[in-house]
């Protein structure tokens, strides 16, 4: 049953991916971000009250719609704070950042559904998204001449 319910939610991932790509956004790529982010922390909330296979494929299907939208605009936001050399070094950053991330969500959430029952992993998944949903609207600042001429720097001092 597993597979189905993953299956189902790359399905929807796919077919997402593509209008999403094809689509002109006037909305700026870091409040993107957030909204689409969003979208995986409303998920969470039901799987710890789902109580059907259907309920949960349909859970999973909301979170896999948001998983091409987040890889697109991490993208387009890495292309637009780093400098040309150092985009193919800031893409294996950015990579290697979401190996790790993947890794460690999901140590600790075996963690917690050996402790506290498969409601402790959904939980921690939740608390993930939610963290996630957050982080873009943090206001880091934005470095490197794609983002002073994108408006997504800070201006430098004068002197």
């Amino acid at each position: 049953m597993a597979a189905l319910l993953q299956g189902g939610r790359a399905a929807a991932s796919n077919c997402v991916g593509l209008p999403y790509g094809l689509r002109r956004w006037r909305v700026a790529p870091q409040v993107q971000l957030a909204m689409v982010s969003a979208g995986p922390a409303l998920s969470r909330l039901p799987p710890l009250v789902v109580g059907s296979f259907l309920e949960a494929g349909l859970v999973l299907a909301v979170t896999g719609m948001t998983i091409a939208p987040v890889l697109v605009l991490s993208s387009v936001l890495t292309t637009a704070a780093v400098e040309r050399a150092a985009l193919t070094q800031a893409f294996t950053r950015l990579n290697s950042a979401s190996a790790a991330e993947s890794a460690g969500a999901a140590a600790m959430s075996g963690r917690a559904v050996d402790a506290y029952g498969a409601h402790g992993g959904f939980a921690i998944a939740a608390a993930a998204a939610v963290a996630m949903a957050v982080r873009p609207r943090s206001g880091r600042a934005r470095c490197g001449p794609a983002a002073s001429a994108s408006g997504l720097a800070p201006r430098p001092p004068k002197g």
